[in-house]
C-alpha cells in the first residue's frame, strides 16, 4: 500500500513539474510570436506582386472604391519611406503611412499629416521597391489606390500591385 502511495505522489509531482515547464514554454513562444508579428523590422523580402489589369480583375474582382494620387507625389513619398509604405482608403480618400505608421500623405480631412494611426486601423503594407516598380512599369501620371472585394490594390496604367 505504501508503495502505491509513493508512486502516486511521485507521479503527481512529475506531472506538476511537467505542466509548469510546458506552460512556461507556451508563454515564451507566444511572446516571441507577437514580437515577430508586430515589429515591421522583422519583415524580410519584398512585399507585393505585380499583375496586369486583366489578371487583377480576374483574381480580385472589380474596383469598388478608388482615390488617386499624382505619380510624381507618390515617388517623392517613396523617397521618404525607404523600406515599406502602407495604404488605405479612409472614408473614400487615400491615406499613406510610412513604416512607423505615421501619415505621410492624406487626401482626407479626417486624417492629418504626421498623425500616428491607431494600431487597430488596418493598412495594406507594400515594399517601397515594389511601389517604385509599379510606377516604372505603369508609366501613368496618376496612381490609383483601389479597394476590391477583400483586397486593396495600387494601379498605375495597366499595371496593378497587390499581395
Amino acid at each position: 500500500m505504501r508503495l502505491k502511495y509513493l508512486f502516486i505522489v511521485f507521479l503527481g509531482i512529475a506531472l506538476f513539474v511537467s505542466s509548469n515547464f510546458t506552460l512556461s514554454q507556451t508563454i515564451n513562444n507566444t511572446a516571441k510570436a507577437s514580437t515577430t508579428i508586430s515589429g515591421t523590422t522583422n519583415i524580410t523580402g519584398e512585399v507585393g506582386k505585380i499583375y496586369t489589369k486583366a489578371e487583377a480583375d480576374s483574381l480580385y474582382g472589380p474596383v469598388l472604391k478608388a482615390d488617386t494620387i499624382k505619380t510624381d507625389d507618390l515617388a517623392k513619398l517613396a523617397e521618404s519611406s525607404p523600406k515599406y509604405m502602407m495604404f488605405n482608403l479612409i472614408e473614400g480618400k487615400a491615406c499613406i503611412l510610412n513604416a512607423s505608421r505615421e501619415v505621410i500623405s492624406s487626401n482626407s480631412l479626417v486624417v492629418s499629416i504626421n498623425q500616428t494611426i491607431e494600431p487597430t486601423q488596418v493598412f495594406r503594407l507594400f515594399s517601397t521597391s515594389k511601389v517604385l516598380e509599379l510606377i516604372k512599369q505603369g508609366g501613368s501620371d496618376v496612381t490609383t489606390i483601389e479597394t476590391r472585394a477583400n483586397v486593396l490594390t495600387l494601379n498605375n496604367g495597366d499595371i496593378i500591385l497587390e499581395l
